[in-house]
């Protein structure tokens, strides 16, 4: 659960934050062995697009004062949201930001069953055991993934 404490200026006792987000994505994997022999174990196909739609036209309010609270499963979006939140309110100087530092270099095109394990079998096994066991998460790349996902990765 992650808890979301918006403090407004005091100068602006009325103020209140509308905002509207909109989210998707597309995927599609490049056709590899293993991409195949993940396809075959999972009666998927490798070679469709597809649209992952996160959020469209959600809306929501918070008034002064107010806390939120954003929950949902892992991959739901609640990291999007919250950066988006985040992106629009540091505009404000009274908000400001934070920076985060990743220094893990993962090329972010790498599709997830290439990027560990030995073979298909290893790579599955261990996404599996840190909780990336969807068949479509196996062919995601790294940058499709949601933030709670790349924490596992």
């Amino acid at each position: 659960m992650v808890k979301l404490r918006l403090t407004l200026p005091l100068h602006d006792k009325e103020a209140l934050i509308r905002l509207r987000v909109d989210k998707s994505f597309k995927t599609r994997s490049r056709i590899t062995k293993r991409t195949l022999e993940v396809a075959k174990a999972f009666g998927i196909g490798v070679d469709e697009k597809k649209v992952f739609q996160v959020y469209k036209k959600f809306e929501f309010e918070v008034n002064p004062g107010e806390i939120i609270y954003i929950t949902g499963e892992s991959g739901s979006g609640k990291s999007i949201l919250l950066k988006e939140i985040g992106r629009r309110l540091t505009k404000h100087r009274e908000f400001g930001g934070v920076l985060i530092d990743h220094e893990l270099k993962i090329d972010p095109d790498e599709i997830l069953v290439h990027g560990v394990g030995g073979d298909t079998r290893e790579a599955i096994e261990l996404l599996s055991m840190v909780g990336l066991n969807e068949a479509y998460l196996f062919l995601r790349k790294y940058k499709e993934l949601s933030e709670g996902q790349r924490y596992r990765y």
